[in-house]
């Protein structure tokens, strides 16, 4: 139940941050795009949002494939290249396969690897595990982003 409640936290917090905030500067136009293996079975995403608050010193980073597959990934506090694991709360990111909330996973163990991080850029690399609301255990490898943000 407390995965659940942080799920849907997460997802609320993202959906209020991309609809609700001001934009106050447009980041220019890259190539977006992330990609997955989960459980070994490729995912594509080129619907890509991406929004930097410098303020709280946090990115958060949203991708929609096909088939109502999503990757969130959040990095907080000391946003800049490096690697930051999710163990620790220096990340967060979770998966979802389908619009199902049975095949949601937040990561418990892994990390968020940015190899760049420009005035409009961020692009990096990630890894995690964790499990869905009943319990079973996802895999996701080989992750990587790269997108234009916007500032908050």
């Amino acid at each position: 139940m407390k995965k659940l409640v942080l799920l849907f936290s997460m997802a609320a917090l993202c959906t209020l941050t991309f609809n609700s905030c001001k934009k106050s500067t447009v980041a220019a136009k890259t190539s977006a795009s992330a990609s997955l293996k989960f459980n070994g079975t490729p995912f594509a995403f080129t619907a890509m949002t991406a929004s930097y608050s410098k303020s709280n010193d946090v990115i958060q980073i949203v991708g929609r494939g096909n088939s109502s597959s999503n990757i969130y990934l959040i990095v907080t506090g000391g946003v800049k290249v490096g690697t930051f694991d999710i163990a620790t709360g220096a990340a967060s990111a979770t998966f979802s396969a389908s619009a199902s909330l049975q095949d949601s996973y937040m990561g418990a163990t892994g990390t968020v690897t940015i190899t760049s991080f420009t005035s409009n850029t961020v692009a990096g690399t990630f890894q995690f595990s964790g499990d869905n609301q009943a319990g079973a255990t996802g895999v996701v490898t080989e992750g990587k982003f790269q997108c234009s943000y916007t500032n908050q």
